[in-house]
């Protein structure tokens, strides 16, 4: 097999990092183990609080490891993953890719850091389970992590953040290093067929009692190598030392850590105790050959002990605290010795006894090296996780059996390359198909579900992206339903410039679910545009999204509240802007209406904020470079589009227009409609519309005593224009309506006048035309576009207000006829049923077609 090796090197390497190696040099004696490592040193010389804050979100999402991943499945389309320690630099982005990435994923564990913040379920010098339990609040207040709160706090949320994800969920199958971290992991919610005990290899040195020995010391001595803290037991040897007296020997201590200050003045107090620094390589080794014995006093639940082998390897025996993985290799009075966690007496008369007694001594050292060859062997270890490996990538390869029982243990890969060079491959829009293998799907309780077609990664854009189960429809053939995502938390209605894109939204989702080819799942706020009916799922966050605050959170971390161990298809965004958090929610369609925030930037920079108009124009282009499709309203909109990213060096993409759909194409056309002495405007503050402009023209030709319709303005006002309103005669200001008042208010006016400069689709042209009304539009936007398969009635110029009046008494004058055969053919034209087939294939070239 090809297997991809993910590590976070430690700023400071132990006994973790020698064993990552060792798995690594092992399992390559079999197969191709690519290494991708990353470096926690990379991050330590750099200081400020602003880099702390990007570090700090370089945690959750890092980029640069996210595309170094992604380059890596790429180039070796891997047959598994094998997963290590991912924080801080790897990022918790790197877990959540390859867990979806169709690749299967063994997570090897050498603590307990995906239930714990700093890894070792210790907050204030104490075991803290909580973490088992998912609750980081005691580690939080401990400040457990770098011994800062905050930093602890964020950790915390990003690993809580992951369980609610449901990442860790997703992993294939779980490797622990002892019995006892095993049942830690089940107690904490792992299923125990998916997590093995496997515990380390070792490649033993020479025989120590046939060598020469090394020059022993002049004076016995107990040996620690480790790190100084607390958890470690440091503070409990040295207090057992000092108890001791007369002294029987000197206390050598080898490590880095917190307590290395504590360690030096203990050191400074009693002769006895000699602080050697950090030792490793043949330092460590000498140390090892000349010692009585090794101490290895954890407090906190030791996974394994990897110095325990390395005593074992020199025939030294082990007095060990009697903590997790420790008992199940130090027996007690036959290799070593096991006290009770913290209990420094009872090390201190062990440790009297043993260097009291060099024959037993040398007895517990030859028990221990025999243990050590018996159970560690590398050929052993090789096999076993050579079995499991293999299962696992068989499993999700159509669930065969585990190769060795077929006697080929070769066979997979050999396999997976004839139908690989037996498969077809076709290209449509940048789109590489490689063939479909079978996969079960494994329930929580060990049960197995019905196979399906599961395709294998799909490549677009120049990306690679998981294979994913397609749901059962209800429909004769269950291949042809596609899951969405549909993110409806930012349409807020009535309270930004989301009106107009709910109103699209929900016809748009009422046309796919209509369709019978979509199967949907919504995420929404308790104050935002809701669900239709008859969605697959409909998540309602239990807060609102009318504040800014609690909009943007969401908006940029929805997917960490999305808790469903099945994948859609596709994220669909119908108002066009993607997350921050948005490598979680991929395949990813988007439908961008335009890109009038940089047009008012250009023209109106006191309308919004600098910061406003940066922050969204931010939005837009992120969207724009990560959105994995674009769909767009009108060709005008596409076009504003590409020159936006033209614009800010935005690699070209392919846009596809889908159009509008309106919600009244469910009303009967109206034959004739009774039409009142007035004409509508659906007024905006927003500098764009012009409803200022329209008001100043439409005052003007009042002083001039023309003949006009009333004009009724309904929705906001611009302040700069109020004085004119209250002196008009024939200009009526009219709140939001509701529903129904405003279909009469359509169905009554003899026009609708839309005076923007800038329209991405101009959805109140349709529903105007629907109900009736003619409407009045600038000429060169969007509306000219949408309505021209109708009509060209309409148009006027900015520039003139002459032409606007003249365009009214244009379309004032159309017959009843001439409007109702208008809407009858725009509603042909922008069909909900035919929008929704535009996106249902964009969707679909998402993933594999059938």
């Amino acid at each position: 097999m090809t297997i991809l090796q993910i590590f976070n090197r430690y700023q400071n390497p132990g006994g973790e990092e020698a064993s990552v190696l060792r798995v690594a040099e092992t399992l390559g004696t079999r197969h191709k183990v690519v290494r991708c490592y990353f470096n926690s040193g990379d991050w330590a010389t750099r200081g400020g609080l602003i880099e702390s804050v990007k570090q700090a979100f370089l945690m959750l999402y890092n980029p640069a490891s996210l595309r170094r991943v992604r380059r890596e499945i790429e180039e070796l389309q891997p047959d598994l993953i094998l997963l290590h320690n991912l924080f801080p630099v790897c990022s918790a982005a790197v877990l959540w890719h390859v867990v979806r990435s169709g690749i299967p994923v063994v997570q090897y564990i050498h603590n307990f850091r995906p239930f714990s913040v700093n890894g070792y379920c210790w907050a204030n010098d104490h075991l803290c389970d909580s973490g088992l339990r998912k609750n980081f609040f005691p580690e939080i207040l401990a400040g457990s992590w770098q011994e800062s709160r905050l930093r602890t706090a964020w950790y915390g949320l990003v690993i809580w953040g992951l369980h609610l994800l449901g990442a860790y969920r997703r992993i294939d199958h779980w490797l622990a290093i002892s019995d006892f971290m095993k049942r830690k992991f089940v107690e904490a919610g792992v299923p125990e067929e998916r997590i093995t005990t496997l515990r380390h290899s070792w490649c033993a040195g020479p025989d120590p009692s046939k060598p020469p020995a090394a020059k022993p010391e002049s004076t016995p001595y107990m040996l620690y190598l480790g790190r100084l803290s607390r958890e470690k037991g440091v503070d409990t040897l040295l207090e057992a030392w000092e108890s001791l007296s007369p002294s029987p020997g000197k206390l050598i201590i080898g490590g880095e850590g917190p307590l290395r200050g504590a360690v030096n003045v203990r050191q400074s107090k009693c002769g006895s105790i000699e602080y050697r620094g950090l030792v490793s390589g043949g330092d460590k080794a000498r140390l090892l050959d000349g010692a009585t014995a090794l101490a290895v006093p954890s407090r906190w639940w030791e996974p394994l002990g990897i110095v325990v082998y390395e005593a074992y390897d020199h025939a030294k025996p082990v007095l060990a605290a009697a903590s997790g993985g420790l008992t199940e290799i130090v027996i007690d009075g036959q290799t070593g010795m096991l006290h009770q966690p913290g209990d420094s007496a009872q090390l201190a008369a062990h440790i009297r006894r043993v260097m009291e007694n060099p024959a037993m001594v040398a007895e517990m050292g030859r028990a221990g090296r025999k243990h050590l060859l018996e159970t560690t062997r590398p050929d052993a270890w090789l096999d076993t996780i050579d079995s499991l490996l293999l299962e696992v990538a068989g499993r999700r390869q159509g669930d065969r059996p585990p190769p060795e029982a077929e006697g080929q243990k070769s066979e997979i890969g050999d396999q997976r390359s004839r139908a690989c060079s037996s498969g077809v491959s076709s290209s449509h829009d940048d789109i590489s198909v490689a063939p479909t293998v079978t996969d079960r799907r494994y329930k929580a309780d060990g049960g197995r579900s019905e196979p399906h077609s599961l395709p294998t990664p799909l490549v677009t854009n120049g990306r690679t992206w998981p294979a994913r189960p397609i749901r059962p429809s209800t429909g004769s053939d269950p291949r042809s339903t596609i899951s969405v995502s549909v993110y409806l938390a930012d349409q807020n209605p009535g309270h930004d410039r989301s009106f107009g894109i709910s109103r699209m939204s929900q016809v748009v989702l009422e046309a796919l679910l209509a369709s019978g080819g979509v199967s949907l799942e919504t995420i929404s706020s308790r104050t935002s545009q809701q669900a239709p009916a008859g969605v697959h799922a409909a998540h309602v966050l239990p807060w609102g999204t009318r504040r800014k605050c609690t909009r943007l959170l969401t908006d940029h971390f929805h997917p960490l509240f999305r808790n469903d161990d099945e994948a859609p298809d596709v994220y669909y965004f119908p108002k066009g802007y993607l997350p921050w958090w948005c490598h979680s929610s991929r395949p990813s369609v988007v439908t961008i209406h335009d890109t009038i925030i940089q047009y008012d930037e250009d023209r109106y920079p006191r309308w919004r904020k600098r910061g406003e108009y940066a922050y969204w124009a931010w939005m837009l282009k992120h969207t724009l470079r990560n959105a994995d499709r674009i769909l767009t309203v009108s060709e005008s909109s596409r076009k504003q589009i590409e020159a936006f990213m033209d614009r800010h060096g935005i690699p070209p993409k392919e846009i596809t227009v889908t159009y509008e759909p309106c919600q009244y194409e469910v009303i009967a056309q109206p034959e004739t409609n009774g039409k009142e002495n007035y004409v509508i405007h659906l007024a905006s503050r927003e500098p764009h519309k012009r409803t200022a402009h329209l008001v100043r023209w439409w005052h003007e030709a009042e002083q001039q005593d023309r003949k006009m319709p009333m004009l009724h303005l309904v929705g906001n006002m611009p302040a700069d224009v109020e004085p004119l309103l209250a002196k008009s005669r024939s200009i009526v200001k009219r709140p939001f309506l509701d529903e129904g008042a405003l279909q009469a208010a359509y169905r009554s006016a003899r026009a609708l006048i839309l005076p923007s400069e800038i329209e991405g689709f101009g959805l109140p042209a349709l529903e105007a035309y629907y109900l009736g009304t003619p409407v009045c539009y600038v000429k060169g936007t969007s509306v000219e576009e949408v309505l021209g398969v109708a009509t060209g009635k309409g148009g006027f110029s900015l520039e003139d207000p002459e032409s606007l009046f003249a365009a009214l008494n244009e379309v004032m004058a159309m017959e009843a006829g001439e409007i109702r055969r208008c809407g009858l053919l725009l509603r042909k034209t922008y069909a909900a049923q035919k929008v929704a087939e535009r996106m249902i294939g964009a969707f679909h070239e998402m993933i594999q077609p059938r």
